[in-house]
């Protein structure tokens, strides 16, 4: 049995867009290339017979072995964006209460809001990740700053009697929700999409670890090799 990866079918697309797709017997589709499918409205065909829906998949999940349904599609998404919102929420909460703490923190967790809300375009498109700027430290650069760096130290209980400690704890209750939502990401498009996505995730995250080194020790990397 042959596997269609979201891979594939963007290779397909760019060469040239195609508004059908026929799914020849032995051969399936991993999740990520039947939401690629979805999210174009690509019409799926299977054996040359159309598909209940033009933007439901081959209707079998290969783990499972259950029926995918459309509205079962759309509720997905709106978690994922629900998921984004409640993110955004927590940043400009955060950064409102570092106003009491420090002013320039606030501001620069602020920032992030726009680069957090672009990521509701890009669960139905392949927009690149939003231009955030990198501050080059110790250890996160413009050639790292989009992978997945594991963070600079663990918070715990003695970084509560620093004299920043509040806002450290704040920045890493953002740094959490933005690693539980790309688990979220992974459990509903798969492993091997959203690649633009989570790049933008990772993102995100550095330049948190990089705040929360700022609260720490000021401008001085707090990173252990």
């Amino acid at each position: 049995m042959k596997f269609i990866t979201e891979s594939d079918l963007r290779v397909t697309y760019r060469k040239e867009p195609f508004s059908e797709f026929r799914l020849d017997k032995d051969i399936r589709l991993t999740p990520g290339a039947r939401q690629f499918l979805t999210d174009r409205r690509i019409k799926l065909l299977i054996h040359d017979v159309l598909e209940q829906s033009a933007t439901v998949d081959d209707g079998q999940n290969e783990e499972s072995g259950t029926v995918a349904t459309p509205q079962e599609t759309d509720w997905k998404t709106k978690k994922i964006k629900n998921e984004v919102t409640a993110l955004v929420t927590s940043i400009l909460l955060t950064a409102f209460e570092l106003l009491e703490i420090d002013v320039k923190l606030s501001q620069k967790v602020a920032e992030l809001e726009p680069h957090v809300s672009a990521m509701k375009n890009m669960l139905s498109s392949d927009d690149t990740p939003s231009s955030m700027l990198c501050e080059p430290c110790k250890s996160i650069t413009q050639e790292n700053f989009s992978d997945p760096l594991a963070d600079c130290f663990a918070i715990n209980a003695f970084h509560m009697q620093m004299p920043k400690g509040k806002a450290m704890l704040l920045i890493n209750r953002i740094r959490c929700t933005v690693l539980s939502f790309e688990v979220s990401i992974v459990e509903t498009y798969g492993e091997n999409s959203k690649d633009a996505l989570r790049r933008q995730i990772n993102q995100i995250r550095n330049r948190l670890s990089q705040l929360i080194c700022t609260a720490f020790g000021g401008n001085e990397c707090q990173r252990k090799e």
